[in-house]
């Protein structure tokens, strides 16, 4: 092939010879072919294409999936069951402490790394630059205004004499957040008692009961959200910009960052 070089039969140094990736179609002059950060070499050792950036078409690409030990040519075996947002270089984030009264207008969002209803280990920071505002609701299982926007949020009815009217103050939210055209994202920082924090188990049954799939529900099995927030009212919300910093925070009215994200939505 022109530019090859005879004297070498890996041309680009990426662990296949030439003659092969000219038979996969790959290129012999670009260690990564497709440019997804994988190499070619590496790509057909983990049963990857080297001319497809994302091979099983998970909405992951072959080098994120590798690097967090997932399989890319398996769409079963991707990095987040919930099809979540992933963000390669979040360690490179600035911020995001989680201490208590960290959340303030203008900070980063704290960093909460926490298990969502299908058992994955969520890392906010993952939403970093993902193209979409994030709403952040932090809600607890036992409280009643929390069920009730879930129940909004999912248009299932069950407490529609208590919604009654939100479409109309909040234009476009529930119709954002289940186009994708928002993020949110709810952690539970209390089980049904209220005495407890969320498990596991309280994020896989709140998912079920609103069926939502756009959304990641996250179980707070410390309740540290409670502190950071300064939480004096259920549910809480945070709206938050693309580079997932704070624009509003409502420890105690939540309507504040409901209307704020409306209104981005416009």
């Amino acid at each position: 092939m022109l530019g090859t070089n005879p004297k070498l039969a890996d041309t680009d140094h990426d662990g296949l010879n030439d003659g092969r990736e000219i038979r996969l179609g790959s290129d012999p002059l670009a260690a990564d072919s497709d440019g997804d950060g994988l190499s070619d070499g590496d790509e057909i050792k983990y049963g990857a294409d080297p001319n497809v950036v994302d091979t099983d078409a998970d909405g992951y690409t072959d080098r994120d999936e590798v690097v967090e030990g997932h399989d890319p040519a398996n769409p079963k075996d991707r990095i987040y069951k919930g099809h979540w947002p992933y963000y390669f270089d979040k360690e490179t984030i600035k911020g995001g402490k989680i201490a208590p009264g960290g959340a303030e207008v203008g900070k980063r969002v704290g960093r909460f790394q926490l298990k969502d209803q299908h058992g994955d280990n969520v890392d906010l920071f993952d939403f970093y630059n993902a193209g979409k505002p994030v709403l952040i609701d932090y809600s607890g299982v036992w409280c009643f205004w929390c069920n009730v926007m879930a129940s909004w949020l999912a248009d299932d009815g069950t407490y529609s004499a208590y919604y009654e009217g939100w479409d109309d103050e909040f234009p476009g939210l529930r119709e954002g957040v289940a186009n994708g055209d928002i993020y949110f994202v709810t952690i539970l920082n209390g089980d049904l008692t209220g005495a407890n924090p969320a498990t596991k188990k309280d994020a896989t049954e709140w998912a079920d009961k609103y069926d939502s799939p756009m959304i990641p529900v996250l179980a707070d099995k410390d309740a540290s959200s409670i502190d950071y927030m300064h939480q004096a009212g259920w549910p809480a919300l945070q709206y938050l910009d693309k580079d997932l910093k704070i624009k509003v925070s409502s420890p105690d009215d939540w309507t504040l960052a409901a209307y704020a994200a409306s209104a981005a939505l416009e």
